[in-house]
């Protein structure tokens, strides 16, 4: 009798074509994978900015009034990481210095340090621009004066008070970063009513934001332009804030 043995087990290896079909399949799960992974970083990066927006605008406010914040190319996550801002621009059409408002400021904030989850923050140096227009002094002025004219040519800016009855001229400029405010011709005018509208000019222009300190002034045939810059200085908020 003879014996009948089995028949080896035969492997089966993937053919090329099979292996060719796997390919397209695993291109598309990794692909999957790494959009879930960006979409997911992008939304992370997209709620850490408003966060650290929401709570930079609210310390600017205290001092500048309502504020937009624009941060530069470098992602906020990495903020996560050292808790820090190379540079922050911030602008703002509505800005109070002192009596002053309406001011039109643009300001650049350097080497930012966030502490306390973004409640503090440091600033290593400011560069600014602020607009005073003369609609703007004018509503300042609060009815001490009216039709505000600015003078490129001559460096004053003039107004009527009294109802047109006087004339008012004034010439701004900055002494060792300080602004002062000179009169150039009161016509007309009673001394204490000079005295009040010199007051709010000079507090206006001598109470400036974020620790700065007056580097020119400009007077153009809108208003007065004037260039700021500071140092280190902190900014505090709120924990509503952050």
């Amino acid at each position: 009798m003879t014996d009948i043995q089995p028949e080896p087990a035969q492997t089966t290896t993937p053919g090329p074509d099979r292996r060719k079909r796997r390919l397209p399949t695993a291109i598309a799960v990794l692909g999957v994978v790494v959009l879930v992974a960006v979409a997911g970083t992008a939304a992370a990066e997209i709620y850490y900015r408003h966060r650290v927006e929401g709570c930079i605008a609210a310390q600017t406010e205290q001092q500048l009034g309502d504020v937009s914040a624009h941060f530069g190319l470098r992602p906020l996550l990495l903020t996560r990481l050292d808790n820090r801002i190379p540079t922050l621009t911030v602008d703002t059409d509505n800005a109070h210095f002192g009596p002053a408002i309406n001011m039109t400021v643009h300001a650049r904030l350097n080497d930012i340090h966030l502490q306390d989850s973004g409640r503090t923050a440091t600033i290593g140096s400011t560069s600014a621009e602020a607009i005073w227009s003369d609609q703007a002094i004018t509503q300042t002025l609060h009815g001490l004066a009216s039709d505000v004219t600015s003078n490129a040519g001559t460096g004053t800016v003039s107004m009527t008070v009294l109802g047109g009855l006087a004339h008012f001229e004034v010439r701004p400029q900055v002494v060792d970063h300080t602004i002062q405010i000179n009169t150039v011709s009161s016509r007309g005018l009673p001394s204490g009513l000079v005295d009040d509208i010199m007051g709010v000019l000079t507090q206006s222009l001598q109470t400036l934001p974020l620790d700065t300190k007056a580097d020119s002034l400009t007077v153009t045939n809108t208003g007065i332009s004037v260039k700021l810059g500071g140092g280190q200085t902190t900014l505090h908020g709120s924990g509503d804030s952050c």
